[in-house]
């Protein structure tokens, strides 16, 4: 059975509700956004909007081009500080309007509002994207593959064209994401496709996507460069990366199986409330009280093929931070307000509380976590931002103090990453201090390369006049300003176990 969609079961309500909420939630998230990028991809991120080049991490691989490219766009009417954020936010608005009409179009717009609210106001989400972060595209491309698809069931001609259109949009910012989503595509073609042109439908949609990838995928390597610089990158950074976490590439299994963990936990703490419905649901439906229809199959399928490939890819391949798992949560926020709508189809306003309830838990988390969280929860939080902003003002004003040819910069530890000094437009050296090994290390501040001939140890006052030094004691960011005679010199491992 097919799933057919009415266009035509328009629900003024729900839409006036959907665009209510959107222009609030708009302005809510363009008031969270930082004036900083707070860590290292963020920081790589800015720095590709004055010149592209992943041989240096601007950004890192695999260079996301049709994301710099818009950001670029986007900068000539909010600045820098927001050019990401301002594109985030529109594929938010964009994956929450997908959902709704792909929910209404099957006679389900309360679901499709209900899923946009727990969508948009989830931690991840918001964490993802008032920052220079691409993860929620995966997200936004999800729910529009599967809105498209489904919608345009009887426009064979104008479904397959938006299908390669997408795709190669997608191929743009991330090619990877092409092979997550691919099987979500196809359960989408084949249940919105009669029986007797289902394999016909499923070989040309599946030669659509493998084309616009493949294209998507050569000109981002065009962009790098070449074949030889897009490899030599994409080793140094996803290569690495790769072979430290998976044991495919030669990780201890030990290591393999803590990333493992790490995703499930991280699975189902993200995703608590859509596992306690669904275990309620289950029982509910053993006991014979719920029933399976027709359409809440063919959706079971599409949302099983949008969530395996990621959490294949994660268990076996990588898997890195939370914000990873933006792939699934369309899906899996989908599937929890349909379940409350299921569970209270008689009592519809006791969904929309528990809708409202998870909405206003989610935004209490984002802004309300602090420091006395677990750390990688606190990471993910308004407040986490807000101090990274601090940092950035303390580093600015003090670097701006003695910022010239002759000043180094001595970095020992600071809440903000290294690669903060490339936004910092320093005009002398730094260098960078590795407390397992015990060395200083220079690096070109402009490229962010490691450059052996700026390895430092002992300095002389005739090189630099003036080092300012920045490290942190009992929590507290200390930036050190140290005058030298032109025949003095000093020995920075002196310095630094001085301020052990």
């Amino acid at each position: 059975m097919t799933i057919t969609t009415n266009t035509g079961n328009i629900t003024p309500q729900y839409s006036l509700a959907l665009i209510v909420f959107l222009v609030l939630f708009s302005v809510l998230h363009v008031l969270s956004w930082p004036q900083n990028p707070p860590t290292v991809d963020p920081i790589n991120f800015h720095a590709a909007l004055d010149y592209y080049d992943i041989a240096t991490d601007r950004p890192h691989p695999p260079g996301y081009p049709l994301y710099v490219g818009l950001a670029r766009l986007a900068s000539q009417f909010t600045g820098d500080a927001g050019a990401y954020q301002a594109i985030n936010l529109l594929m938010m608005l964009g994956s929450a309007i997908c959902l709704f009409l792909l929910m209404q179009g099957i006679g389900k717009p309360e679901v499709g509002l209900a899923a946009a609210l727990l969508l948009l106001t989830h931690p991840l989400s918001l964490a993802a994207t008032v920052i220079a972060e691409t993860y929620y595209s995966d997200a936004f491309f999800g729910a529009l593959i599967a809105a498209w698809i489904i919608l345009n069931a009887r426009r064979t001609t104008l479904q397959f064209i938006g299908l390669a259109v997408i795709f190669l949009a997608l191929g743009l910012f991330r090619a990877v994401s092409c092979a997550e989503l691919m099987l979500l595509a196809l359960a989408c073609i084949f249940v919105s496709h009669e029986k007797t042109g289902r394999i016909r439908a499923l070989m040309r949609a599946t030669a659509i996507i493998v084309v616009a990838t493949g294209l998507a995928y050569a000109f981002t390597i065009y962009l790098a460069g070449g074949y030889v610089a897009y490899s030599e990158a994409v080793a140094r950074v996803m290569g690495a990366a790769f072979a430290e976490k998976s044991f495919i590439a030669g990780a201890p299994i030990r290591d393999h199986l803590f990333m493992v963990f790490r995703f499930f936990v991280w699975l189902a703490v993200m995703a608590l409330p859509t596992w306690l419905v669904l275990a309620l649901v289950l029982r509910r439906w053993k006991q014979g009280k719920l029933e399976m229809s027709p359409v809440a199959i063919n959706a079971i399928v599409v949302a099983t093929c949008w969530l395996l490939p990621p959490v294949g890819l994660y268990v076996f391949f990588y898997f890195l931070k939370p914000t990873y798992l933006l792939v699934l949560m369309p899906a899996l926020l989908t599937m929890l307000a349909w379940m409350l709508f299921a569970l209270f189809s008689n009592r519809k306003t006791l969904a929309w509380l528990a809708v409202i309830l998870l909405t206003i838990v989610q935004l209490s988390l984002f802004y309300g976590m602090n420091k006395s969280w677990p750390y990688p929860l606190y990471r993910i939080s308004h407040t986490f931002l807000q101090a990274q902003d601090a940092s950035w003002s303390d580093l600015k004003a003090s670097s701006s103090r003695i910022n010239d040819a002759k000043s180094l910069l001595v970095w020992v530890n600071n809440p903000l990453d290294f690669d903060s000094v490339r936004l910092l437009e320093w005009q002398g050296q730094a260098v960078y201090f590795n407390r397992d090994v015990w060395k200083f290390k220079g690096v070109d501040t402009h490229t962010m390369v490691w450059d052996n001939d700026l390895d430092k140890s002992v300095i002389s006052g005739g090189e630099f006049s003036r080092l300012l030094v920045i490290d942190q004691k009992d929590g507290t960011t200390t930036y050190e300003l140290i005058e030298l005679a032109p025949d003095q010199s000093l020995d920075l491992h002196t310095l630094v176990t001085q301020l052990e």
